[in-house]
Parts: C-alpha cells; sequence; structure tokens
C-alpha cells in the first residue's frame, strides 16, 4: 500500500512539472503563442497593477474543459503589452 501511495506521489509530481515546463516556454512571448495552442481562454481579469491574467480549464489528462467542472485551472500573467511574464501552477493534482 505505502508504494502505491508514493508511485501516487511521483505521478502526480511528475505531471505538475510537465505542466511548468509547458507554461514557463511561453514566458517573454506574446500571449497570442498560448491562445494558439489552447484558444481563446475561459476567462481573462485585469490585475491592479496593469498586468492580465488569462486562464484556461483543463480535465485531468489535458483535455479541454468547459468551466465549472472538475478541472484544472492554469494561469498566465502578461504585462500591459501582452507580453507573457509569468504564470500560477494549478493545483497538486492536477
Amino acid at each position: 500500500m505505502r508504494n502505491l501511495i508514493l508511485l501516487g506521489l511521483v505521478l502526480a509530481v511528475g505531471g505538475c512539472s510537465v505542466a511548468a515546463t509547458k507554461m514557463n516556454s511561453y514566458i517573454g512571448g506574446p500571449i497570442q503563442m498560448a491562445v494558439a495552442d489552447y484558444g481563446r481562454p475561459h476567462d481573462t481579469f485585469d490585475m491592479p497593477d496593469g498586468s492580465k491574467a488569462y486562464q484556461w480549464y483543463f480535465v485531468r489528462g489535458g483535455k479541454y474543459s468547459e468551466r465549472g467542472q472538475k478541472s484544472c485551472r492554469y494561469t498566465l500573467y502578461t504585462d500591459s503589452r501582452g507580453v507573457v511574464t509569468g504564470y500560477r501552477d494549478p493545483v497538486l493534482g492536477c
């Protein structure tokens, strides 16, 4: 049983590192690159510092999801020119 728990943790963390690598690849480029890969974001927010947040929802396994389904939320942040400056990791288990 202990081995199964450890395997589950390894798989969960490994999935996060793949997502982090993909999200990190957008930093420094235009937000349109992420939009070309994932389609229009589900949500966009103007942040107090003038930046913008873009969010996409995916079910576990990478399939596109509708908001409201149990899903992982991926967020990219841009500056006022639309250049990606950072991202927020989804919660553990995505």
